[in-house]
């Protein structure tokens, strides 16, 4: 990671974990690093914020450009690293962590442990992406939600500014959400699970789009549906999905027809010789389906009907971008061909406990 400090920015007193390796070079102006002692008593005792508790200094340190390359081992006592220029000049660092580092871990002081994700900032792609759309395909973009909605929005907008057209702006949403890589410590704090339906968060909006972290708990899937004319992306986070395209085929057929393949339809079932399925296809039939594996992207047109379905066997959670906001469904009966417009709230994420904050179909 490149760490970019502000005048007068620091870390929190922290340790980096068990069995946890680092090393770290400056680049550019000059870091302070304060040790702390290393006993029981004096150890972080954190519930809530980042204000430190009577913590012991045990040395301190000056390290710029000329010093060499520090290394923290797993043992090491709890430290704090800051730019040591309180006015005006920054410092840039490099580092390298051996597994990855994802999150700072505290001590409670009632003895529960607090974790906080390392989250990675990634608004300074959106130069790359405007200038150099060709350069960034082959990596992987590390930022965090918050700044990756800010991407969004450059893409989107500045696409448009510079008349580019409808394809070549979901060409590069599409690259983009296939690279970007959020901290599964991030996106796992805003996730729901409901034991009764799949959910959905709303992470954020704008005029242009809309973005949504879908829950899904073991087999649990949504109806046949369409997106009222918005273009989507899905991008699974975790675990693995099924995805079931269809066609109505009941605008083609007359009400005598609609009417015959529901009767089929009920006697097959009522009888036990199977579900209908043979007379229920005439009205909504399968085209296509695929498993999409984990970090996999999708794109769907604005004319899509599917529904998705966890078969992972866990919890499974993805990430689904709309284009323009989705604000409304039509859900499909697969016996009848009839349909349902199904409107849905658009309430953003409040708190871990807000039963507005997710919603379903």
């Amino acid at each position: 990671m490149l760490l970019c400090w502000n005048p007068g920015q620091s870390t929190p007193p922290h340790r980096h974990g068990e069995d946890r390796h680092s090393w770290f070079k400056v680049l550019s102006g000059e870091l302070k690093m304060v040790h702390f002692k290393d006993d029981e008593e004096m150890r972080l005792k954190q519930c809530s914020g980042l204000d430190q508790v009577d913590l012991q200094v045990e040395s301190s340190e000056v390290i710029d450009v000329h010093s060499p390359v520090i290394y923290e081992g797993p043992d090491d006592a709890s430290h704090q690293l800051g730019n040591r220029c309180d006015d005006s000049e920054t410092a840039v660092s490099l580092h390298v962590y051996s597994p990855p580092y994802l999150q700072l871990t505290y001590e409670c002081s009632n003895g529960e442990e607090k974790k906080i994700p390392v989250v990675h900032y990634g608004q300074m792609f959106s130069q790359i992406i405007e200038s150099y759309p060709g350069e960034w395909r082959g990596g992987e973009i590390f930022s965090n939600l918050s700044a990756f909605q800010s991407l969004l929005d450059d893409v989107f907008i500045k696409g448009e500014e510079k008349g580019d057209d409808e394809a070549t702006i979901h060409e590069r949403i599409t690259n983009l959400m296939s690279q970007i890589q959020i901290n599964p410590e991030e996106w796992r704090m805003h996730a729901r699970l409901h034991p009764e339906h799949f959910t959905r968060v709303l992470i954020g909006q704008s005029e242009k789009w809309m973005l949504i972290l879908t829950c899904w708990d073991k087999d649990q899937g949504t109806p046949i549906h369409d997106h009222q004319g918005s273009f989507n992306w899905i991008k699974i986070l975790d675990g693995q999905l099924l995805e079931e395209n269809y066609v109505c085929n009941a605008t083609k057929m007359t009400p005598a027809e609609q009417a015959e393949c529901e009767e089929q339809t009920q006697k097959a079932k009522a009888s036990g010789r199977g579900d209908g399925r043979q007379y229920a296809e005439r009205c909504v039939q399968l085209v296509r389906s695929g498993v999409l594996p984990p970090d996999s992207v999708t794109y769907l047109n604005r004319d899509i009907i599917h529904r998705i379905r966890n078969v992972s066997g866990r919890p499974a959670f993805s990430l689904h971008l709309y284009a323009p906001p989705y604000v409304k469904a039509r859900a499909y009966d697969v016996v009848s061909g009839g349909t349902e417009l199904v409107f849905l709230p658009q309430e953003k994420l409040k708190s871990a406990t807000d039963s507005e904050s997710f919603w379903h179909i």
